[in-house]
């Protein structure tokens, strides 16, 4: 059983948030917002049924992604957004039923701060402990790769722990099965 408590902190990345361009960091404030939606988007998809969690996850790491601002202190986090969302929207490609697509954007009024932007594409139950396993290295492998995106710099490496920390604790602990 897919399932996670506790976590559905409101939260949005504003779009114009600053950062100083010497040091090339996502601003503290920005960090935690991000790590935030990330945990409240993990709180929303463990809402949805068992078969869309997967799918879930990829619909709301490129919503995201798309809501970070075009900042260049935010390109390795938008990039790393986007490659797992894409990676995870594969994962479903390919252990997903398309045909049974459905609309899942119905929790209790006011206890996610987000919704899905589409129909999401449910897992078969004989299938979703494979689809799990292949979603948590997917998620994990994004982890790694904020991580080591923050090179040496000190004034980098905090925001982009945090962040990682929220993409690695909240979403493996979704996808356990």
């Amino acid at each position: 059983m897919w399932g996670v408590a506790g976590l559905a902190l409101a939260a949005g990345v504003a779009q114009a948030q600053v950062y100083d361009p010497a040091s090339g960091a996502i601003p503290d404030r920005a960090a935690r917002r991000i790590a935030a939606q990330i945990a409240d988007a993990t709180a929303y998809c463990g809402w949805a049924p068992d078969a869309y969690v997967v799918d879930c996850l990829a619909d709301q790491y490129a919503k995201i992604e798309r809501s970070l601002p075009a900042d260049a202190a935010y390109a390795d986090l938008r990039g790393v957004m986007a490659g797992t969302g894409q990676t995870l929207r594969g994962i479903v490609g390919t252990y997903g039923v398309a045909a049974e697509a459905a609309r899942i954007d119905r929790p209790p009024a006011g206890q996610f701060g987000t919704r899905a932007t589409r129909p999401l594409v449910p897992v078969p139950a004989d299938l979703r402990r494979t689809a799990a396993q292949a979603a948590r290295r997917a998620v994990t492998e994004a982890a790694t790769q904020l991580l080591r995106s923050a090179g040496q710099s000190a004034a980098r490496r905090a925001p982009f722990q945090r962040i990682a920390a929220a993409i690695g604790t909240s979403t493996k602990l979704l996808l356990r099965t």
